[in-house]
């Protein structure tokens, strides 16, 4: 089963994209509930994609460094970087 639930910050602010079908794209900034050896606590980015009423409720009511929670699941994309290296890319979907 392919369920993710993250609560973090919005690392930037929010953009609608999209003509026919309403998207955004933005990152979660997750901190770690445990503390390194050097007693700070570490930082997980995780990148998302919303979409339709998703994307449109996002984009009404947060902004850069909100708290939010994210129900969603991962995907994988496997595409060519700029030298011609196969590079595999993890997205959060955001489906709440």
């Amino acid at each position: 089963m392919n369920n993710v639930i993250l609560t973090g910050r919005l690392t930037r602010d929010v953009e609608l994209l999209g003509e026919m079908q309403s998207y955004l794209r933005n990152a979660l900034a997750v901190k770690s509930s445990f503390k390194s050896k050097n007693g700070e606590y570490k930082t997980d980015f995780f990148n998302f994609v919303a979409f339709n009423k998703t994307a449109e409720i996002i984009n009404s009511y947060c902004y850069k460094g909100a708290l939010v929670l994210i129900k969603g699941h991962l995907t994988t994309n496997t595409m060519k970087n700029d030298k011609g290296i196969d590079i595999t890319i993890i997205e959060l979907i955001a489906d709440e």
